[in-house]
């Protein structure tokens, strides 16, 4: 089951309840650490703002470190594509251990996410799409360059509660996150024999 834009923001919600700040605060205030380096480059829509605080915290409650960049680098002007810009997000991409394109209705207007995806690939290659559905859908079938790539859902394993990051090729072609990540185990077809 893919990640839902509703249970983006039920996740994003829980954090603005507990903390009484709105989403953007609570994203600027989680910029911290200036050298750190992150698990996930999360590439996305600036206009998908409260959506991404929630992908963030997903991902965090499954022990990931998450680089966003107008968090850690809030002086990034991404209204403009500059050599200064460029250079900073190259040197974070550097300190990151695979990229996370989060995909949804506004990915397609960022001026950066495919420079991002693009220089990503080349660099590291270690790249899963989030695809965001704005309904329940079991599987992601990505369009065009997007379809290269393996996606990300957010289920509980077989006999498990609790829900996982997974990265898939298809419904029964998949690996935990974490191992694929930081073990680089292999994405296996899992269907029953």
């Amino acid at each position: 089951m893919l990640i839902t834009e509703e249970r983006l923001r039920q996740r994003a919600s829980l954090v603005e309840k507990a903390m009484k700040k709105s989403a953007g605060r609570i994203l600027m205030e989680h910029a911290a650490i200036e050298d750190q380096a992150f698990d996930i480059f999360l590439s996305h829509s600036k206009a998908d703002e409260e959506l991404i605080l929630g992908a963030k915290e997903l991902l965090e409650d499954d022990g990931f470190t998450v680089y966003v960049d107008w968090i850690q680098d809030p002086q990034l002007d991404r209204t403009k594509v500059t050599q200064e810009t460029a250079a900073v997000l190259r040197e974070r991409m550097a300190q990151c251990g695979m990229l996370v394109y989060a995909h949804s209705l506004h990915s397609s207007t960022s001026t950066w996410m495919p420079w991002e995806l693009g220089f990503f690939d080349g660099m590291k290659g270690k790249i899963a799409i989030l695809p965001i559905a704005a309904s329940d859908e079991l599987e992601f079938k990505g369009n065009e360059y997007l379809g290269l790539y393996p996606y990300l859902d957010h289920v509980p394993a077989r006999g498990a509660t609790k829900p996982r990051f997974w990265v898939n090729r298809s419904y029964s072609v998949y690996a935990n996150l974490d191992l694929w990540l930081r073990k680089n185990v292999q994405i296996q077809d899992r269907s029953p024999s």
